[in-house]
């Protein structure tokens, strides 16, 4: 297993895109807004646009149907979207992120955001398979591809195959059997968008690592029941 430190805090609670209950997602107001609710890992999606620039933003067009990659930063930013390589300069120095790269175009400057930064210990690379497998082979970091299969077995057969360190599937494809596969594969477990109550206190109690959700308050609360520690 790679060296990341946020693995001693396992089962790790994410917020998704922030916590966008409080602020709007994809922002640092949102994102601080989840590491203040007990979040130990924030999720930023990463898009690039048409002159190179990491933008957080989950969509592939803006609302008036222009595609990101084919806009310039210019134009992105005046509606609010943010860079995320300022967003991670305004974090907290030891926040963890998880990095959804979004595009394949854009791996190389996933890539070279966080050997810039030295994020290597505090990120975990989700997203295009394409792309988290050519980071995972540049840089030492621990990679989820999400092929949203909706499959677990398969998807844990394909991380398999692409060398990868974390299964990366939706709750609802929830496999017991193939999450006891993967931990005695030394393979870590993602899971998202987990809401709901019932939910998550079924995958901590099974033993998924990371449980991306919208309802931080509400998931730390959970976590802090079952393991009885503070997650902040």
């Amino acid at each position: 297993m790679k060296k990341a430190k946020y693995l001693s805090k396992l089962p790790v609670i994410v917020g998704h895109r922030g916590y966008p209950k409080v602020a709007r997602e994809n922002t640092l107001e949102s994102f601080l807004a989840a590491l203040k609710a007990g979040a130990e890992m924030v999720e930023i999606d990463a898009r690039i646009t048409s002159d190179n620039v990491l933008v957080a933003y989950h969509d592939e067009t803006l609302p008036n149907g222009r595609k990101i990659r084919e806009t310039g930063s210019g134009e992105i930013l005046s509606y609010g979207i943010e860079e995320v390589e300022k967003l991670i300069k305004s974090l907290p120095q030891e926040s963890n992120i998880m990095l959804d790269v979004k595009d394949e175009v854009c791996w190389m400057d996933v890539a070279q955001l966080v050997k810039d930064h030295g994020l290597s210990e505090r990120v975990i690379i989700v997203g295009n398979p394409n792309a988290v497998v050519k980071i995972s082979k540049e840089i030492d970091v621990l990679s989820a591809p999400s092929f949203e299969l909706l499959n677990w077995r398969e998807s844990l057969r394909r991380t398999i195959e692409a060398g990868c360190d974390a299964v990366n599937d939706h709750y609802l494809a929830f496999d017991e059997e193939v999450l006891k596969e993967a931990k005695r594969l030394n393979l870590l477990f993602v899971t998202y968008t987990v809401n709901e109550m019932e939910e998550i206190v079924k995958l901590l109690r099974a033993g998924v690592d990371f449980i991306v959700t919208d309802e931080v308050e509400m998931a730390v609360r959970i976590k802090n029941h079952f393991f009885g520690m503070k997650t902040t």
